[in-house]
């Protein structure tokens, strides 16, 4: 539980940093966003190398409710400072919980997690920095072309070093399924609008290799 705690209190206070910075205008809200999606993601990840598979279930639920709670009130401007719709902040909670109920195995979760984190934040801000002149609408929200590329590369990149680092014993991460990970992935990223990648990414992921 002392390793839980530690993760818990890690990321709350990177939050309350980024929030700082954000409310002094450091930094943009879409940085902000993507920084605690980031540090978010990557905390989670790691989460069952020092816990177990039940505390990360209840773990979820305890982020839906406080992510609501939050909401309600309004407590980090950051999450709701974006002139667009999205509900990303329940659904990442929601995609640790569902991913947890189909029994990956460890490095499995980690890839999951790692395209969502890292995957999908460098999509958004190249989209935003070089997808002006070449974006598209998926069911009224827009897209990039170089925002999918990046996402593709991002993940091509996660798929090869899991590979590299994961124990050769981890029968799920020797497969040929791993070779259209990318594709999947970035089918997921790209459909999943209103926040909804952060439930497809990870759920695609996982459920590929399943």
């Amino acid at each position: 539980m002392l390793n839980a705690a530690f993760l818990v209190v890690s990321g709350f206070m990177i939050t309350l940093i980024v929030e700082q910075l954000h409310s002094r205008g450091t930094i943009r809200t879409e940085v902000a966003r993507k920084t605690i999606h980031v540090v978010a993601g990557l905390i989670v990840a790691i989460c069952p190398f020092f816990v177990s598979w039940n505390v990360i279930l209840v773990g979820s639920i305890a982020f839906f409710l406080a992510v609501g709670l939050a909401r309600w009130l309004k407590i980090f401007g950051s999450q709701h400072g974006i002139n667009r719709i999205t509900w990303g902040e329940f659904f990442f909670p929601l995609s640790v919980f569902s991913i947890v109920l189909v029994h990956p195995s460890r490095w499995v979760f980690v890839l999951a997690m790692l395209n969502l984190a890292i995957g999908d934040t460098v999509a958004a801000l190249v989209g935003t920095k070089l997808g002006r002149s070449n974006s598209y609408k998926v069911f009224g929200q827009n897209k990039s072309v170089a925002g999918s590329l990046a996402f593709f590369a991002v993940s091509a990149g996660l798929v090869m070093i899991t590979f590299a680092l994961a124990p050769l014993g981890d029968t799920a991460l020797l497969r040929t399924e791993l070779l259209i990970l990318p594709f999947v992935a970035t089918l997921a990223e790209n459909v999943g609008v209103y926040g909804l990648d952060n439930l497809f990414i990870p759920l695609a992921v996982v459920l590929l290799l399943a």
